[in-house]
């Protein structure tokens, strides 16, 4: 529960490269990431492009770099105070972050979890690349309603919409949380 900077170098270091992930965007990663399907399905025959494992590979590329990063601030705005009583009481240091810690952090994890989605769900780029007409993910098939010679508003407007429902679903469901998270992480007493 300490800080980058209170303990080893290596935490912060470790830290600060995590961070660092979040500097490239993604259109430089498309084409390592392509390659590295590709030969991977030579050497080892399980297919990586066109298949939805291979997507979700790739959005948990760029989406567990940056849940490490908010979490890390949910988990350091804990006192250390509370681990330790816990462990005075009888806890182990499991029970401890079970029982104590991983409940206080839950409006954390739930706002990270549905930034995550959001940002995988909106995602064009590595699903259009990625992914081909069995396994195309709602964002890319928004674009079937356009062409160079027509789009029709009518039926995207209306996709648009239906594309949104699970989101604002997610969103109300847990609305509690998510607004905790939002401004528990970013507090620090």
């Amino acid at each position: 529960m300490r800080s980058a900077g209170s303990g080893s170098g290596g935490k912060k270091t470790f830290s600060i490269s995590i961070l660092a992930t979040q500097l490239f965007p993604g259109i430089t990663m498309l084409l390592p990431i392509y390659l590295m399907y590709v030969n991977f399905t030579k050497l080892t025959g399980i297919p990586m492009t066109k298949t939805l494992h291979g997507l979700v590979i790739a959005f948990a590329t760029f989406g567990i770099p940056y849940s490490i990063w908010m979490l890390k601030s949910y988990f350091d705005s804990i006192p250390d105070e509370l681990e330790q009583a816990a462990m005075i009481d009888g806890c182990s240091r499991t029970k401890a972050m079970v029982k104590v810690v991983l409940p206080l952090v839950v409006p954390g994890m739930v706002a990270t979890g549905l930034y995550v989605f959001l940002l995988a769900w909106n995602n064009i780029l590595f699903a259009g690349v990625l992914t081909d007409q069995a396994t195309r993910t709602f964002a890319t098939g928004l674009q079937e309603f356009a062409s160079e010679s027509s789009t029709e508003y009518g039926l995207l407007m209306a996709a648009c919409s239906v594309t949104t429902i699970p989101i604002v679903a997610l969103f109300f469901a847990f609305q509690k949380y998510f607004v905790g998270g939002m401004t528990g992480g970013a507090v620090k007493g």
